[in-house]
């Protein structure tokens, strides 16, 4: 499961962790977490309240191994796979 926002509402929250799921089963996900845990830097994905007006909607911090998704600027979960398949 993705970590959260608090400030996520609840509608949100079950958006970003069912897309979430969905990412991960993709087979483009699949094998870059795999490749990024082989190479022991495990993946996390957390999910976050941006502005309406934020310039990007997902990012990867390699300091922190982490990819962050913006949960309220995607609306369809083949595009949040993108997103997160992108920044891994």
């Amino acid at each position: 499961d993705p970590k959260c926002d608090p400030n996520l509402s609840s509608f949100e929250f079950q958006k970003c962790r069912a897309f979430s799921q969905i990412a991960f089963g993709w087979w483009k996900v699949d094998l870059l977490v795999n490749s990024l845990t082989a190479m022991r830097n495990p993946v996390d994905l957390v999910c976050v309240q941006c502005p309406t007006n934020a310039r990007h909607s997902a990012g990867y911090s390699p300091k922190h191994n982490t990819v962050w998704v913006c949960s309220n600027h995607f609306w369809n979960p083949f595009e949040f796979r993108r997103a997160v398949a992108h920044e891994l």
